[in-house]
Parts: C-alpha cells; structure tokens; sequence
C-alpha cells in the first residue's frame, strides 16, 4: 500500500539506522519529543472500550499504554501511539488530581470518571496519519514487502 507523503516526510526527519530495531525508535523518538518515554502493559479492555494503546503526555516524560496480548499486535499498537509524537498530535491529557491517583478508588460513582474524560477526542484523519506513520515504522524495522504481493495484494492495496 502507498505511504503519504507527510508520513515518508516525519519518518526522515528522525535519525535512524537503516534497519532500525524498537530501541533505535523509541531513541529517536524521545529526542523529537524532548523527553523520556515509558512503555506500559495494561490488562485488554483497560484502556476504554475498543481502545488498544494511548500516549498520555506529562511534565517529564511520556507514557504510552498498550493493552496485552499479541506482541505483534501490541508492537504495532505501540508504533501507532510513537506515529501520533514524530506528527506532533495532541496526547491524551489527565488531569493532575486524576493523575496522582486522588480518585482512584471511586470509579465512575458521583460522575468523577466524566469530569475528567477526554472532551477533544481524535478525529479520523489524525488516526489514519499515525497510522500511516506506524506502517512506514514497520517496513523500516521489517523490510517492505512490495516485492512479495500478489497481483491481488498490489491491485486492491492490500
């Protein structure tokens, strides 16, 4: 399938090696970002219904929260939130007293869980880019696989 130009563009912006392993992202990735970025396994469906990773953006470093199971699966759920930093995408934001754990213990009883949901939530586009972004990531990592498809695969995009 056809990469965008804006995905082909961020990925050259980070100084990588050619065959570039997670480690060598996650490196180039923190230095765009401005700081150190923390990877987090979280039991499925944790996260909210549907949602399968998220890069949550606080003062010192980042966190980005991927849900278990399959490593490839999470690998590139993990790429897709690394594409949403290189694209300067807003992440999600807690606020500090959910942050510190102050709520922890109430849940969604008295609404605190709404008070401090996301209200600016992402829009398709964004998420095609990042997504975009994290199969640039892997054909970097894993080699393309052009050269491999069917006349299916190439005609169809697949």
């Amino acid at each position: 399938m056809e990469r965008s130009g804006a995905a082909l563009s961020a990925f050259a912006t980070l100084e990588l090696p050619s065959r570039p392993q997670l480690g060598d992202l996650l490196v180039a990735v923190e230095k765009r970002y401005g700081k150190p970025l923390t990877l987090r396994e979280v039991p499925a469906g944790s996260l909210g219904h549907n949602i399968t990773g998220q890069w949550t953006d606080f003062v010192t470093h980042g966190l980005i929260e991927y849900a278990a199971g399959r490593r490839v699966w999470q690998l590139h759920v993990i790429l897709h939130e690394l594409g949403h930093i290189v694209l300067d995408h807003k992440s999600h934001k807690s606020h500090p007293m959910a942050e510190s754990g102050f709520f922890r213990g109430i849940g969604s009883r008295k609404g605190v869980s709404w008070m401090f949901r996301q209200v600016d939530g992402p829009t398709n586009h964004i998420e095609c880019a990042a997504e975009d972004l994290a199969f640039v990531f892997a054909d970097a990592m894993f080699g393309s696989t052009q050269g491999n498809l069917t006349a299916a695969e190439r005609i169809f995009g697949l």
